[in-house]
């Protein structure tokens, strides 16, 4: 009877689950709470990196998922429930909303918290969602409409929290501001901030004036801001909200971020900070890593000389990594400010103004603002000039086993350079001008070709520290912009490149065509002179999206032929995702290269795929 007992199905069924409840309630408490941590959603404070401001792209982003996670996994059974509500640090992150549902949820998440320090981002998705959709029904889904009642996050804000950020670490608000009497949102920030140490502010209306635009404004927070007591901030962003520019909140930060784009007058007067006041705030945050204003400034002060803030003729800032700098004003004011500011570790710098100066690139940046030291041990460029729109990008970058991995993988295992510079990057700069007027306008009325050539070379001399380090070229840009190339001034400074890669690869195809009559124009040179060798440190060189018609690539056979003639023929000829080339002409370019691959696919595609 009992061996049967052993032997019935579901008998050994229960035994079974039995065992696996047993097996389930054996792991230690400290991997559970490991593992439940890992259903939570990414930290909000932001970082000190240069985009540290840009983590909230991503409008609609809802870890609603990742916080209903955590409350399922708390009602499994007894064990994960007690393991869940005993470690508070679980229940810290608060997801305030504008649903009906929001406001339930973050007050669980606060009451389970304990005494833990929070982080708290506030937002107006579903307002936004539904002023987005009403305009365009080509974003409306079925399962995006959203058929409950709306209330302001603020709204919840205030009621669960009612003694203000006192438990606050980090906070993020992203919505519009209500100016109703009743609703007095300024008394909360009124409270102080002990504990916050990132803030992000921002009138978020994301074309919800259109719909709405009665009883919501630009916000102007209280005099002084949190009480004057935040002690422990570091991380500021303000994106069309008013704050006192002697407010402490704009002391001892590493993270500096100002933004007004909004079409209120009552902004656009009070929105931009002075020189001489943003000096100040500058002096005020001496261990400054990230700084970036946006239709911020700096101007020049309005007030009486003798009411202004007397500046400074030398500010240190020896963390200073990152400057962005996006304004309409006046670059001479800029450049004011950037000729005070000292740095030797400059790393990401964006420039972009309505009068960017041509000509020499130190009219832009003085010999204040020095790159970091390891700039002179880079050896790969990634270069975008626009002649038109008057920009410069460029990524100048150190990657292991550079040499090593062009000779052993470039036709090998990988068709172009971007197999091998990911993986292998381990440090870099990178550097954008910006003429605002022209930006995004593809004209050529009154522009200055010459001037804007010298303003590249000069930047090229510049941010090239050691140009006979820089061993791989990437040129990305579009077919209008590589017409203009000063080819030739860029290899008399870059004159030890040994791999080439022309390819927008961003931005559709190309032609290429300026850059295939560079190579026949050196070809040529060269063959006038007796021995001499068209871009003779050249080895490798890669296209990619490149719609050849027949004289770019009899130009590039021209190029090709005298290099064998002068037998210095090039290792590796990569060919990725081009059109326009025959059969025979394949054919008759594998003759005068080592090695030739074509491919049709992308460009980490298998080798496989290749001719």
């Amino acid at each position: 009877m009992k061996q049967n007992l052993l032997h019935d199905e579901p008998f050994l069924l229960v035994a079974s689950q039995a065992s696996q409840r047993r097996y389930v309630s054996c792991i230690p408490t400290e991997i559970l709470t490991r593992t439940f941590s890992l259903l939570l959603p990414m930290t909000l404070a932001m970082g000190n990196d240069y985009d540290a401001v840009e983590s909230d792209c991503t409008y609609f982003l809802r870890p609603y998922g990742s916080h209903n996670d955590l409350l399922n996994v708390s009602r499994v059974c007894r064990d994960w429930r007690r393991v869940c509500l005993s470690t508070t640090s679980l229940w810290n992150r608060i997801w305030i909303n504008d649903d009906d549902i929001s406001s339930y949820r973050a007050e669980v998440f606060r009451d389970r918290s304990g005494n833990a320090p929070l982080e708290v981002v506030v937002r107006n998705d579903q307002t936004v969602k539904q002023a987005s959709t009403s305009r365009s029904p080509y974003l409306r889904q079925p399962n995006d409409v959203f058929m409950g009642p709306i209330f302001h996050p603020l709204l919840h804000l205030s009621k669960l929290f009612p003694h203000g950020p006192t438990r606050m670490k980090t906070l993020r608000i992203s919505c519009t501001f209500p100016i109703h009497k009743s609703f007095a949102i300024s008394t909360w920030f009124s409270n102080p901030a002990p504990l916050l140490e990132s803030l992000s502010i921002g009138n978020n209306r994301h074309g919800i004036r259109n719909i709405n635009d009665e009883g919501t404004s630009y916000f102007k927070t209280p005099r002084p801001l949190f009480g004057g007591f935040t002690p422990s901030l570091r991380k500021l962003s303000v994106d069309s909200v008013e704050i006192p520019w002697d407010s402490a909140v704009f002391r001892n930060l590493t993270l500096l971020h100002i933004c007004y784009y909004m079409d209120s007058p009552e902004i656009r007067a009070v929105g931009k900070v002075t020189v001489d006041r943003l000096l100040q705030i500058l002096s005020d945050c001496p261990f400054l890593v990230s700084m970036k204003l946006e239709n911020a400034g700096p101007i020049r002060s309005t007030v009486a000389k003798e009411n202004t803030l007397k500046l400074p003729s030398k500010i240190d800032l020896p963390l200073l990594t990152n400057i962005s700098v996006d304004s309409i004003e006046d670059m001479s004011v800029v450049k004011t400010f950037f000729n005070i500011i000292h740095t030797r570790v400059l790393r990401h710098c964006v420039v972009k103004t309505d009068t960017l100066p041509l000509d020499d690139v130190s009219d832009i940046f003085p010999q204040t603002l020095e790159f970091d030291p390891r700039l002179r041990l880079c050896n790969y460029l990634m270069l975008d000039l626009h002649p038109v729109c008057e920009s410069i990008f460029a990524e100048i970058s150190h990657v292991d086993g550079l040499d090593k991995g062009l000779q052993e993988k470039l036709g090998h295992k990988t068709i172009s350079m971007f197999g091998l510079i990911d993986d292998a990057m381990r440090f870099g700069v990178m550097v954008e001008l910006k003429n605002g007027l022209k930006w995004d306008e593809e004209v050529e009325d009154d522009r200055d070709e010459e001037a804007f050539i010298r303003l590249s070379l000069s930047f090229l001399r510049r941010f090239c520290v050691n140009p006979e380090n820089i061993h791989a070229l990437y040129i990305q840009s579009s077919e209008i912009a590589l017409r203009d190339w000063p080819y030739r001034g860029i290899f008399e400074i870059l004159t030890n490149v040994h791999c080439i890669q022309v390819w927008n690869y961003e931005g559709g195809s190309i032609e290429a065509e300026s850059f295939t009559s560079f190579l026949f124009d050196e070809a040529q040179r060269a063959d006038a002179q007796d021995n001499a060798v068209a871009c003779p440190s050249v080895k490798m060189l890669i296209m990619g999206d490149v719609n050849f018609e027949e004289h770019t690539i009899e130009r590039l056979y021209a190029f090709l032929s005298h290099r064998k003639e002068r037998k210095a023929e090039l290792q590796y000829l990569g060919l990725c995702c081009c059109r326009g080339i025959s059969e025979e002409k394949v054919s008759s370019l594998r003759g005068l290269v080592k090695l030739l691959r074509v491919g049709l696919d992308e460009p980490d595609s298998d080798l496989e795929t290749l001719n």
